[in-house]
Parts: structure tokens; sequence; C-alpha cells
């Protein structure tokens, strides 16, 4: 299966068959390491995840995702997270691109310096990276189900007070959101997809053009 396949396959599942399919930690783990293969800007890496698949833990989980009933269907639930302080203990070898000039920019100054000066100065930077490539993370969380005939559920509403009393997550971490995994129940209700036709509604080439509000 090609990207594009993958793509066209996953659909968002609305409903899940209860006990119908048992994903591993093995398995879960695995499809997160195909998941991380995603950018990570600067190497970073500030995805953080916990993963609910205990009844008693999916039931605390219930109740802090407004009683979202497909959270108690599911084989695993993926709390997908972003470190918002992951770029504080980044040593120079987890830039991409490696070796001796991995800290240079443009061939000028200590670029991983300069990375920790401009995060530690900006909240809102902290906060873009604790969700930019966490993001780009859980949509390739979501294809690599979709390869492997997992049905999935991006879930975006819940108590964040609650998820973070609960599973102790903590402050740093930004919630970035939450990925239902298991299997679609028979004749469950899917969210059908935009014909790619609509792409010319939301796209400028070039700049915006203010005409198009």
């Amino acid at each position: 299966m090609d990207v594009a396949e993958a793509l066209a396959l996953r659909k968002t599942v609305r409903k899940f068959e209860k006990d119908g399919l048992i994903l591993t930690r093995d398995q879960i783990e695995e499809m997160l390491a195909l998941a991380t293969l995603a950018p990570s800007e600067c190497g970073l890496k500030p995805w953080r995840f916990v993963v609910v698949r205990d009844s008693a833990r999916k039931e605390a989980l219930y109740e802090c995702c407004y009683r979202l009933e497909l959270v108690r269907e599911a084989s695993a639930v993926v709390i997908v997270c972003g470190d918002s302080l992951a770029f504080l203990n980044a040593p120079e070898e987890t830039f991409e691109g490696g070796g001796a000039d991995a800290t240079k920019h443009d061939g000028t100054g200590d670029y991983l310096k300069m990375l920790k000066r401009f995060n530690s100065s900006s909240e809102y930077q902290r906060f873009m990276l604790a969700v930019r490539s966490p993001s780009a993370c859980a949509m390739a969380l979501l294809l690599v189900a979709a390869e492997r005939g997992v049905g999935s559920c991006p879930i975006f509403y819940y108590d964040e007070a609650c998820l973070r009393k609960e599973f102790g997550i903590p402050d740093q971490w930004a919630i970035v959101m939450l990925c239902a995994l298991g299997m679609p129940a028979a004749g469950a209700e899917t969210f059908e997809k935009p014909d790619k036709s609509d792409v010319k509604a939301f796209v400028w080439h070039e700049g915006v053009e203010p005409m198009r509000f």
C-alpha cells in the first residue's frame, strides 16, 4: 500500500467492536516507532505518548472525554503530547543532518545555543514546538493504522485538567490529540471525506487574495 492509498483508506471510525481486536504493547510500540519517522524540527523529537489499554484506565479516560463511548470500545487510546521543554537537554547529535556542522546554521554561530535562547524567551515558540512535530506524528500514526487494517478515530475534545490529573501528564507537555485504535464495528458509521476537487476552495498560490474571503 502506498501513501496515497493509505490516505484514501483512512476513515474516522465512530464505533469500535468492543474486544474485537487486541493490540499488544509490542504492536502499539511498533506502530509508534513508525509514526516517529515523521519530521522533527532540529531532531528534537518532542513527541510523548501515553498509551491506555487497561479497561479500568479506559474508564477513567472515558470520563475525561465527556463519556465518549468509543473510548471504552477501543483496543487502545494513545494520548499524543508534545514536550515544550524538549530543547533544554538536546545534545548536538540529535540535530537532523548530524556531523560536525550539526550545530551550525548557515555556517555562523552556535545553532544549539541560539535554539535554546530562542525557545527560552518565547512562550509561544515553546507551545509551537510542542504541537508542530507531534501533530505530524499523530497523522503518521493514523496512516500506519490504516495500512495495517486498524480502525482509528482522532479525538479533539476532552477535559484537559482531568487528563493531566488521571494520567500524570506534566504541565510542560501540551496535549495535542488522542488517537483511538480498534476494530470498526460492523456497519459502523464513518465520516465521509470531501471530494478532492474541493481543495481549490482553500488553496492560494503565491499569496492570499483578499477578495476570496
